[in-house]
C-alpha cells in the first residue's frame, strides 16, 4: 500500500531543460521570440521569426529561425533555414555555416560538425568573436548525447579572455550553461551574475541562478531570484515552473499549484504542464480548478480511462462541492478492481468510504466504516471524525463514536495540530450518550475528562460545566453526586446573567435543569431554605415545573422552611 504523497513527489517534479537566450540579437523582436521559446510558447516564437525572415530577409533573420528549429528539435527545418541564410551571406560570413554545423551535431554527425567549426574558428580571429560564441552555443544546446560543454567552454573562454573584445551578456550565459552541464554550480552562478551586470533584466540568468540554489537546497535565495525574474517578466514560465518545484518540495501544495497554473496559463497548450498542474491542484484539494483543467486532457491517449483520472475525479466527487457519490463509488470500484493492492493508495479507500457513507442502502454505512478505517493507515488526513460521524448520526452507536472522536484528537496531537473545543465536545457528548443510551459503563470517565478539557480550552462555553454535572450524576463513586451539585452551581453562577440569557434563549431550559437538580438535592439533604430558593429560580424559567411546584407546596404545607425567608420576600408554594 502506498501513500499518495510518496508517489507524486517522485513523479511530480520536472527539471527544466537548459536553453540559451541569444546574446544581443539584432532586434528586440528576435530576442522576444527566443524568450517565447524558453517560456513554452513555441508557435508564437516560430511565427515571430518566420515573419521576421519574410519581411526582412537577411543572414541573421534566417540564422535565428534556424536556431529556433534546432531548439525545437526539428533539424530538417533548421537546415533549410540555415541554407537559405547561407545563400545570402558573402564569402567572409560564416554565421549560417555555424548553424549547419549545429544541425550536423544534432544528427550525430560529430565529425562533419567538427570540420565546419574548425574552419570557422580558423577564420574567426579577433574580428569575429560572435562566431566563436555561436559555435559554443551549438555545443550546449545540443541534446545530451551530442552535447560538449568542455568544447563550449574552450570556445567561449577564447572570447572572454580577450581583453580587446567587447563583452556581451550572451557570452556569459553560454559559459554558465556549460558550467551547469559540468555540475559546477558555483562557476555557473558567477557566469550568470556577470551576464546580469551587463543586462540586469535577463530573466533567464536570474532563473538559472535560482535553479542552482534550489538544487543546492538554499531555498530562500532560490525563491528571491525566481521572484525577481517574474517582477521583470510576469509571463516567464520557467521561473513559475521552478517556483512550483520549490513549493512542492516544501509540501506547500497550494502555492505550488498556483505557480504551475501560471505555467499553463502563460504557455501554449501542453499536456505535460497541464497534467502536472492538475496533480498539484489535486494535492492542494483545489478540486474545481483541478477538474476544469483535467477536462482539457482527460481524453488524451496517455490518460483516457486511466486510474489517475478516475482517482482525481472520485476524490473531488465525494466532497460537498460536488456530492456525486454514485459516480465516485463507480470510479473507485473500477480503480481498486484493476489495480494490484500494492499499487493502491490508502486514501483510495477513504474516497470509497465517503461515497458509501452518502449512498442510501442496507449495509452501506458499515461498508463506509470498513473502508474509512482501512484508510486510516495513511496518517496524512484525519479520517476518524468521518468514522465517528457515521457511528453517531447514522448507526446511533454513540460509544463507538466517542472512541473514534477521541482517536481524532490523538491524530491531531500526533500531527502537531491543536484540538479545538468542538473536538472535546464531540467526544464528551458521544461518551455521555454511549453510557446513557448504549449502556457502555466504561465511558463515564472519558465523558467527564472531555468536558473538563472543553471548559478549560473554552471557558466562555459554560455548558462545559453543565455536561460535567450531568455525567457526574452517573459516576459510581460516593462523592459523584456532590461533584454534580458543584458543577450545576458553577454553571448557574456563570450562565444566569441577563446578557447571556438574552443572547441565548435556549439557556433558560438548561438553567431550569440546573436549579431543579440543585433544589431537589437540597430537599433531599433537608436544606429546605436552599431548596425553596432553587425551586423558585426553577419556576422563574418554567412556571409549570411539576417537581418544583410539588416540593415547594410540601415544604410550605409542613412549615419546613423558616418564616424569616417569607419575611424577606422569598415566595413559597402557597404565596405563589
Amino acid at each position: 500500500m502506498r501513500t499518495l504523497f510518496n508517489t507524486l513527489i517522485v513523479a511530480g517534479l520536472t527539471c527544466l531543460s537548459l536553453t540559451t537566450v541569444s546574446a544581443q540579437t539584432p532586434n528586440q523582436t528576435t530576442r522576444q521570440a527566443m524568450t517565447d521559446l524558453e517560456a513554452k510558447r513555441p508557435k508564437q516564437a516560430e511565427q515571430t521569426l518566420q515573419q521576421a525572415a519574410q519581411q526582412q530577409p537577411s543572414p541573421e533573420s534566417y540564422f535565428f529561425l534556424g536556431q529556433y528549429y534546432l531548439k525545437a528539435n526539428q533539424p530538417d527545418k533548421a537546415q533549410a533555414a540555415f541554407e537559405k541564410g547561407a545563400s545570402m551571406e558573402d564569402k567572409k560570413s560564416y554565421l549560417n555555416q555555424i548553424g549547419l554545423g549545429g544541425v550536423a551535431l544534432m544528427r550525430g554527425e560529430t565529425g562533419k560538425a567538427g570540420d565546419i567549426f574548425a574552419e570557422v574558428e580558423k577564420r574567426a580571429k579577433r574580428k569575429n568573436p560572435d562566431w566563436l560564441y555561436r559555435m559554443a552555443q551549438m555545443y550546449v544546446i545540443a541534446d545530451s548525447s551530442h552535447r560538449n560543454p568542455q568544447e563550449a567552454l574552450r570556445l567561449i573562454n577564447k572570447v572572454l579572455d580577450d581583453s580587446k573584445v567587447e563583452k556581451k551578456p550572451g557570452y556569459y550565459i553560454v559559459k554558465g550553461d556549460a558550467m551547469q552541464h559540468l555540475n559546477k554550480g558555483g562557476d555557473a552562478v558567477s557566469a550568470y551574475e556577470s551576464a546580469l551586470q551587463l543586462d540586469a533584466q535577463n530573466v533567464y540568468a536570474l532563473t538559472q541562478i535560482g535553479r542552482i540554489f534550489k538544487n543546492g537546497k538554499n531555498y530562500p535565495v532560490a525563491r528571491d531570484n525566481f521572484l525577481k525574474a517574474l517582477s521583470i517578466d510576469s509571463t516567464y514560465t520557467p521561473a513559475y515552473d521552478q517556483l512550483g518545484d520549490l513549493y512542492f518540495l516544501g509540501r506547500n501544495y497550494r502555492s505550488a499549484a498556483y505557480n504551475y497554473k501560471k505555467v499553463v496559463d502563460n504557455s501554449e497548450e501542453n499536456f505535460d504542464d497541464t497534467f502536472q498542474y492538475t496533480k498539484m491542484a489535486f494535492l492542494a484539494k483545489d478540486y474545481p480548478n483541478m477538474i476544469a483543467y483535467l477536462d482539457r486532457i482527460k481524453d488524451n491517449p496517455q490518460l483516457k480511462d486511466s486510474n489517475p483520472v478516475r482517482r482525481m475525479y472520485a476524490y473531488a466527487y465525494v466532497t460537498d462541492d460536488y456530492k456525486k457519490y454514485d459516480e465516485a463509488k463507480q470510479l473507485m470500484e473500477e480503480l481498486i478492481k484493476t489495480t494490484p493492492e500494492d499499487e493502491q493508495f490508502t486514501m483510495d479507500y477513504a474516497a470509497l468510504g465517503r461515497a458509501y457513507a452518502n449512498i442510501d442502502g442496507e449495509g452501506n454505512d458499515s461498508l463506509a466504516i470498513v473502508y474509512l478505517t482501512k484508510a486510516t493507515a495513511d496518517t496524512t488526513e484525519n479520517l476518524y471524525d468521518d468514522i465517528a460521524g457515521i457511528y453517531y448520526s447514522k448507526l446511533k452507536q454513540y460509544n463507538n463514536a466517542a472512541r473514534a472522536y477521541q482517536q481524532g484528537i490523538e491524530w491531531k496531537e500526533a500531527n502537531n495540530k491543536k484540538p479545538v473545543s468542538q473536538d472535546y465536545y464531540n467526544v464528551g457528548r458521544s461518551a455521555y450518550f454511549g453510557f446513557t443510551i448504549n449502556k457502555d459503563s466504561t465511558l463515564t470517565g472519558l465523558a467527564d475528562s472531555s468536558f473538563a478539557k472543553l471548559y478549560e480550552v473554552n471557558p466562555a462555553y459554560t455548558r462545559g460545566l453543565l455536561w460535567r454535572a450531568r455525567i457526574n450524576r452517573y459516576m459510581p463513586d460516593d462523592s459523584a453526586n456532590q461533584r454534580a451539585v458543584e458543577f450545576y452551581q458553577a454553571f448557574a453562577e456563570a450562565s444566569d446573567t441577563d446578557s447571556l440569557r438574552t443572547a441565548d434563549k435556549t439557556l433558560e431550559k438548561d438553567l431550569t435543569e440546573a436549579y431543579g437538580f440543585l433544589g431537589y438535592q437540597a430537599y433531599q439533604d433537608k436544606e429546605y431554605n436552599k431548596a425553596v430558593d432553587y425551586f423558585n429560580k426553577t419556576l422563574e424559567f418554567d412556571p409549570e415545573h411539576k417537581t418544583a411546584k410539588q416540593l415547594l407546596e410540601f415544604i410550605d404545607k409542613n412549615k419546613l422552611a423558616t418564616t424569616g425567608q417569607n419575611a424577606a420576600g422569598v415566595k413559597t408554594a402557597s404565596s405563589r
